[in-house]
C-alpha cells in the first residue's frame, strides 16, 4: 500500500497541484536526469533537445511501473486471486498479469477476485488505472501547448531583435518609443501565463531546444536588459510608458521566483552590460557611460539570477 500511496501522492502533487511544483519523486528523477543530459550534451550535440519528451515519458512510466508493482505485491501478498478455469495454482508471473489488465482495464476473463474484498481491491486498482489515464493524457497534451507557447514567446522577442541593443534601436521612433506599448503589454501577459505554467507543470523547463530564437532563458534576460536600459540609461526627456515597464518587470520578476525554486545554480558573474554607445549612436538619447554603468550595478544581483537563468538551460 506504502507504494501506491507515494505514487499516487506523487502522481496528484505533480498534476494537479499547480503551486506544489512537482512531487518528491519526481522532481529528484528529473533533478538527476537532467544533469545527466547536461553532461552528455558536451559529447553529443544537440542531445539536450530530447531531456523534455525524455523525461515527461520516463515520469509517466515510472508511475505506471510503481502503481503496477504495489497492486502486484498486495494480490500476490493475499493470494486474492483465483483462476476462473483449471486446478493450476496461481504463481508469480500469473499475479503480474492479473495486476496489469486490472489497471489497463483490459478485462480478461482468465482470472477473478478471491471474494468480496478482493473483488473491492480489484474495482478500486481499476479505478486507479482509469485515473492515471486521465491525468497521464490531459498531462501531456498542456505541456506540449505550454512548451508551444513559450517558444512563440521567445520568437516574439527575437522577432523585434536579436538583442537589447537591436531591439532599442528598432523600437525608437526619432522621438519616443511609445510604439512598443502594445509589443509590451502582450509580453507581459504572456509571460504571467508561463509563469503559472511553470508552476503548475515542472517538467516544461526541461524542454530544451538548441535554436536560440525559441529558447525563453535567452529571450526573457533579453527583455529584462531593455527594460534596466529604459529605466537607467536614458535620459529624461525620451517618454515612456512606465506603467508598462514596471508590468513586464513584474511578471519577470514572478517567473524569476518560480524558477529560483527549481534550480540553485546561479552564477557569480551577471550579464554583461548593453552597449550603450551603439544605442547612442543610433540617436537615441542616453545618459553618460559611467553613471548607466552606476546604476546598472546596483540591480547586479539581479543580473546573476539573469546570466543564472541561462546557465542552468546549459546557455552562455
Amino acid at each position: 500500500m506504502f507504494i501506491i500511496g507515494f505514487t499516487i501522492i506523487d502522481l496528484v502533487w505533480t498534476s494537479l497541484w499547480v503551486d506544489g511544483g512537482a512531487g518528491p519523486l519526481t522532481n529528484k528523477m528529473t533533478n538527476i536526469a537532467w544533469k545527466i543530459f547536461k553532461a552528455a550534451d558536451k559529447r553529443v550535440k544537440n542531445i539536450l533537445n530530447l531531456s523534455g519528451p525524455f523525461l515527461l515519458i520516463g515520469t509517466l512510466a515510472t508511475w505506471v511501473m510503481l502503481l503496477w508493482i504495489g497492486w502486484t505485491l498486495i494480490f500476490a501478498g493475499s493470494q486474492g486471486v483465483l483462476r476462473t478455469s483449471g486446478n493450476d495454482p496461481v504463481l508469480w508471473y500469473d499475479y503480474i498479469y492479473y495486476s496489469a489488465y486490472v489497471i489497463f482495464t483490459l478485462g480478461n476473463g482468465e482470472y477473478s477476485p478471491d471474494g468480496a474484498v478482493w473483488k473491492i481491491a480489484t474495482s478500486i486498482a481499476t479505478g486507479f488505472g482509469m485515473m492515471f489515464l486521465t491525468l497521464g493524457t490531459s498531462y501531456i497534451l498542456s505541456i506540449i501547448g505550454a512548451v508551444i507557447r513559450k517558444r512563440a514567446f521567445a520568437s516574439s522577442v527575437f522577432g523585434v531583435g536579436k538583442s537589447a541593443e537591436e531591439i532599442i534601436i528598432n523600437a525608437w521612433d526619432g522621438d519616443d518609443f511609445y510604439r512598443m506599448d502594445l509589443y509590451l503589454s502582450e509580453l507581459s501577459t504572456e509571460l504571467s501565463i508561463l509563469t503559472y505554467q511553470h508552476k503548475a507543470y515542472p517538467l516544461l523547463f526541461y524542454y530544451h531546444t538548441s535554436k536560440r530564437v525559441q529558447a525563453l532563458s535567452v529571450a526573457v534576460p533579453i527583455i529584462d536588459d531593455v527594460l534596466s536600459f529604459f529605466e537607467y540609461g536614458l535620459t529624461d526627456e525620451v517618454k515612456i510608458n512606465w506603467l508598462l515597464v514596471r508590468s513586464l518587470r513584474s511578471s519577470i520578476n514572478e517567473y524569476l521566483e518560480t524558477l529560483e525554486k527549481i534550480f540553485k545554480e546561479f552564477e557569480e558573474r551577471p550579464l554583461s552590460l548593453p552597449d550603450i554607445h551603439r544605442i547612442s549612436y543610433a540617436g537615441i538619447p542616453t545618459v553618460e557611460e559611467g553613471g548607466f554603468r552606476k546604476k546598472m550595478e546596483e540591480i547586479e544581483e539581479r543580473r546573476q539570477i539573469l546570466y543564472g537563468l541561462m546557465v542552468a538551460d546549459n546557455r552562455r
